[in-house]
This record gives structure tokens, C-alpha cells and sequence, in this order.
């Protein structure tokens, strides 16, 4: 379905955008991929310790893992590192036109709150997954991959650009992420503490 998708979207979005848009967005999404480098497997490391502590019986100990507080600090580390690299002239060469720079700040900016905001909401769909939930996880999966190019086929003709793109990522990042958390806090009954 993704390589379906890619395959008629990002002609469509090329054309739309055109070579010099589309390549700042090309050359915002490496930054934002090496600030993702961030998580470290933490969501491999919370299913497996989920797993231990479940099969030991161990209740606190579930509900301190997803009390752990980590992911909210490296979501803000992004946020800081990705700001700040927004604000530094010198990360997107002297290629670029003064307009080109602008546009790409921007872009590293939207991406970046998009991108710190996927650390706290990972624990939720780890939890998803420790709980074998597949077929939600992939329904909420394909519903943001489907919906996506389906609302944004329509803008990029009508012509917005590359920054309705990233705000309309960023709007699905946050819809997906209510409705993994409500799905957590509901039917998953997921645990919690703070200390």
C-alpha cells in the first residue's frame, strides 16, 4: 500500500510543488530522520522490559515504565536541537536563496514539533503492541498513510505547499496519537506511576 501510494503521490507532489520546493522539503527530511536517531530502540527496550515485568507479576513495575519520563525529555531535546538548528544559517549551505532558507526553516520547525511529539506518543503504541492489538495498530497505522496523500493530493492542486504538508502531517501525528492514548487509557486499562 505504501509503495502504491508513493508511486502516484510524490509524482503529483513534484509537479505541484516544483524542483525548487520539493528539494528543501528533500533536504529538511535527513535532519529530521538523524533527530529520530534519538530514540535509541526505546521502544524495542520498553517491549521487552513490559514483557519481563508482566510475565514476573510485577504491576509497579509496568506502571513505572510507563510512568518513565524519558521519552517526554527526548521529545523536548528534539524540540531544542531541531529549533536550534532552524535558527542556524549555516546547516543548509549557501546553495540555497535567501527564500529557499526561510522556506526550509520553516519546514525543520514544523517537523521538528512533529518529530518530539512522536517520542511520548511511542510509549502508547509500544504498549499497543505489548498488548497485541495488531489489527488496531494497523488500521490506525493505514488510516493516517491513506488519509494523508488523500487530503493532501487536493490542497497541493488547489496550491498550497510545502508547509501545509507538514502541518497536515503534524495534525495526523496528533490525531493518531489521541486515539492511541484514549485506546490505552480505556480498553487497555494502561497503568501509570510516577515515582
Amino acid at each position: 500500500l505504501s509503495t502504491i501510494i508513493s508511486l502516484v503521490y510524490t509524482p503529483i507532489m513534484l509537479q505541484r510543488l516544483g524542483e525548487s520546493e520539493f528539494g528543501v522539503y528533500q533536504a529538511v527530511l535527513p535532519i529530521i530522520s538523524y533527530l529520530n536517531l534519538l530514540s535509541f530502540g526505546l521502544g524495542s527496550a520498553y517491549v521487552r522490559y513490559y514483557s519481563r515485568f508482566r510475565a514476573a507479576g510485577d504491576k509497579k513495575g509496568c506502571a513505572k515504565l510507563n510512568g518513565m519520563t524519558t521519552y517526554l525529555f527526548l521529545g523536548a531535546l528534539v524540540l531544542v536541537i531541531g529549533f536550534g538548528l532552524s535558527y542556524c544559517d549555516v546547516i543548509f549551505g549557501k546553495k540555497l536563496t535567501p527564500d529557499e532558507i526561510a522556506l526550509a526553516e520553516k519546514l525543520l520547525r514544523i517537523m521538528t514539533v512533529n518529530a518530539a511529539l512522536t517520542f511520548p506518543i511511542s510509549v502508547f503504541e509500544s504498549h499497543v503492541t505489548i498488548n497485541e492489538q495488531y489489527l488496531f495498530q494497523k488500521i490506525v497505522a493505514m488510516g493516517k498513510q491513506v488519509l494523508n496523500p488523500l487530503i493532501m493530493i487536493p490542497l497541493l492542486i488547489i496550491g498550497y505547499g510545502s508547509v501545509t504538508l507538514t502541518i497536515v502531517s503534524l495534525i495526523f501525528t496528533i490525531l493518531s496519537g489521541i486515539i492511541n492514548i484514549t485506546y490505552c487509557l480505556t480498553k487497555l486499562k494502561m497503568p501509570f506511576a510516577f515515582h
